[in-house]
């Protein structure tokens, strides 16, 4: 996963674990007004029938909410950070990873 925003002070990438039953974690490493942040994240998902997802994350005693979209038949997703009373603009896209087939160079 990536993302931007913030007038250009902000980027992270990470990755982000979802089991299937609602629950996600994450590791994102973020670089926001100069300084290095690395959250381990904990949360919350839904998935519904249009391919839409809420979500929340919860990270240091915080917590943020975002909209995405899953693209490209599952393989990715873009999201938006619409957590409530944060004027803040970020957004990403993600990628999945696949385990590496035994037969893979």
């Amino acid at each position: 996963m990536h993302a931007t925003g913030a007038g250009g002070n902000f980027a992270a990438v990470g990755r982000f674990t979802f089991d299937g039953k609602g629950n996600l974690t994450g590791t994102l490493f973020a670089r926001a007004a100069g300084n290095d942040v690395e959250l381990h994240i904990t949360g919350t998902y839904t998935v519904h029938s249009d391919c839409t997802v809420d979500d929340t994350w919860n990270f240091s005693g915080n917590s943020s909410t975002h909209k995405s979209v899953i693209v490209d038949q599952g393989k990715g997703y873009f999201i938006l950070n619409n957590t409530s009373g944060d004027s803040t603009i970020i957004s990403g896209e993600a990628r999945k990873q696949f385990a590496k087939d035994e037969n893979d160079d």
